[in-house]
């Protein structure tokens, strides 16, 4: 999304939105507006202001609550679920290394696991062994405890996350002005209920 500001967006939409109205093939009176994910809070908005052009909207995985909490919902609640109930083989609520790399070719191992592992551990160079990332293993002692280590660890990282990067904004991180015009904005669950029934 680049610099944009989520009105940026809104706006560029209701263009599309204009043109595609004016197209031959188009039948005016039956547009349907789709979004997916972040694109959830822009189609609700267009369609929120354009109840006269839209016929109906179809959102589909919908940003529904404050952003702030979806983030942390993805980077902090996520992980140490995945962690506790797929990674934590015995479930003592302790990772060891041969527990999380049993993971990694078990046909439990999807797309998630295998992120999660991968954040976890990663094969030292020298001895082909699996380790622990830096600043898992607080305690040194070869395993990581979820609630008193990797908890704290994914709760600090969010915390420096939060106010979210300054400067140039790259392909890998969120781009600050984007995301604090999606901050500003009450959640889709706060306005779903400014849509008037369309029709």
């Amino acid at each position: 999304m680049g610099k944009s500001k989520t009105n940026q967006l809104k706006q560029d939409a209701e263009k599309a939105l204009n043109v595609l109205i004016q197209q031959p093939a188009v039948d005016p009176k039956k547009i349907t507006l789709i979004g997916h994910s972040e694109g959830t809070i822009i189609v609700l908005r267009v369609a929120i202001e354009n109840t006269t052009k839209v016929e109906n909207i179809v959102l589909m995985g919908t940003v529904a609550q404050n952003f702030r909490e979806i983030i942390h919902l993805q980077n902090v609640d996520e992980p140490l679920l995945l962690a506790k109930q797929i990674l934590d083989v015995d479930h003592d609520g302790i990772l060891s290394l041969s527990e999380v790399a049993s993971r990694i070719n078990g046909s439990a191992a999807d797309a998630a696991i295998k992120e999660a592992i991968n954040s976890l551990i990663e094969k030292d160079n020298k001895t082909g062994q699996y380790v622990w990332h830096p600043g898992l293993d607080v305690g040194k002692d070869g395993t990581v405890n979820i609630d008193k280590e990797l908890k704290p660890l994914l709760v600090n990282t969010f915390e420096s996350l939060a106010p979210f990067p300054t400067g140039k904004c790259t392909a890998l991180e969120p781009c600050r002005t984007w995301i604090k015009s999606v901050l500003a904005l009450q959640p889709n669950l706060s306005v779903i209920g400014n849509l008037l029934q369309i029709s």
